[in-house]
């Protein structure tokens, strides 16, 4: 749980909230390819799945006030890297 520095004022049916806390909490699983041109240069492809997402602010108390993201989601990646 991390602090957050001047605090967010939410409203919300006419009622106002202070989030003093920011909390993350994820896990999830993924497999990727790497593909070697040379030693140096790499085309790459990762993908994954979280099956648990929660991002939300919290109030001193360690109440809700705003949950942003507590859906499950599908990710993919692509690139090329060059290494030194």
């Amino acid at each position: 749980m991390g602090n957050i520095q001047n605090n967010i004022i939410f409203t919300s049916n006419n009622t106002q909230y202070v989030a003093e806390f920011i909390s993350m909490t994820t896990a999830f699983s993924g497999i990727g390819y790497e593909y070697y041109f040379s030693e140096q240069l790499l085309f790459y492809v990762y993908g994954g799945y979280t099956f648990y997402n929660e991002i939300r602010l919290t109030d001193g108390d360690r109440n809700n006030v705003f949950v942003f993201n507590d859906e499950n989601t599908v990710y993919f990646r692509t690139g090329i890297k060059f290494k030194i």
